[in-house]
C-alpha cells in the first residue's frame, strides 16, 4: 500500500470515528444509522464496513478512542490501599474528597469550556453507562476500576461495620452525587430556583464532598469548619 493510500484510509478512518462520536452521542446507538453516519463523515457506507465491520464496531472503535485519550479515566492515581487508609481514618476522609471533587470538577469542566468534541464525549459516555451493549461491558468496568476500587478503600475504612456486600451501593452513591448534580444541572435549577446551587464550581464541588461525607461518616476532624468559625 503506498504512502498516499495510507493517508487516505487513515483520513477515512478519522472521518468515521468523528462522525461516530457526534452521531451516537445525539442519537445514541439505536438512533444512529449507518446512512448518518456515512453522511456526517462525507464518506460511502460501505467504508464503516470496510474499516470497522458493522455500525457496532464503529461504536466501540469510538469508545475506546476516548478512553486511549485518557487511559487514567477520572482517577489519575496513585492507588492507595485499604490497609493504610484503616490506620489512618482522615486520610481515607480526605483522600475520598479529593476524588469527589475531582470527579464533579472534571464534569463540570466539560460543561463549562464549550467545546463541542468534549462535550460530545461526556454525552456519549454518559448513554454508554446508562445503556451499554454487552460488547462494551468489559471496556467501561476496565475505565472505571481503578476510581472504584480506590473508592471502595476510602468508604471501606471509614466504615469498617458495613458489610462487604454492601460497599458497591456505597461506591454507586458517591458516584451518582457527581453524576446526578452535573446532568441535572439546568432540571434542578428549573426546578428548585436558579439559585439552589453556589456560583461557584470549587464551591459546589465542596458541598457535594462534605454531603457525600457526612453521609458515610467520616471522622468529625476530617470536615471542614463551619463559615464564619474559627479553623
Amino acid at each position: 500500500m503506498s504512502p498516499c493510500t495510507d493517508r487516505g484510509a487513515a483520513a477515512t478512518r478519522a472521518a468515521l470515528l468523528e462522525a461516530g462520536l457526534f452521531c451516537f452521542s445525539e442519537q445514541g446507538f439505536e438512533g444512529t444509522s449507518l446512512r448518518q453516519l456515512a453522511e456526517r463523515a462525507g464518506r460511502p457506507s460501505s467504508l464503516i464496513a470496510h474499516h470497522f465491520g458493522n455500525k457496532e464496531g464503529l461504536y466501540l472503535a469510538v469508545l475506546k478512542a476516548m478512553v486511549a485519550e485518557r487511559p487514567q479515566g477520572q482517577f489519575p492515581g496513585p492507588f492507595v490501599g485499604l490497609e493504610e487508609l484503616r490506620d489512618d481514618p482522615v486520610q481515607a476522609a480526605e483522600l475520598l474528597r479529593k476524588l469527589i471533587v475531582g470527579v464533579f470538577k472534571g464534569m463540570r469542566d466539560t460543561f463549562e469550556s464549550g467545546d463541542p468534541r468534549r462535550m460530545a464525549s461526556f454525552r456519549l459516555w454518559q448513554r454508554a453507562v446508562r445503556s451499554p451493549i454487552p460488547e462494551l461491558e468489559p471496556l467501561l468496568r476496565e475505565r472505571l476500576a481503578p476510581l472504584r476500587t480506590q473508592i471502595a478503600a476510602c468508604i471501606q475504612a471509614l466504615r469498617p461495620d458495613l458489610p462487604v456486600r454492601e460497599i458497591p451501593f456505597w461506591c454507586a452513591l458517591v458516584y451518582g452525587q457527581c453524576v446526578a448534580n452535573t446532568m441535572m444541572h439546568d432540571f434542578n435549577q428549573l426546578v428548585f430556583g436558579p439559585d439552589c446551587y453556589p456560583e461557584s464550581p470549587d464551591h459546589m464541588a465542596e458541598q457535594i464532598a462534605d454531603i457525600t461525607l457526612r453521609a458515610i461518616g467520616a471522622p468529625p476532624s476530617s470536615m471542614p469548619p463551619t463559615p464564619g468559625s474559627p479553623r
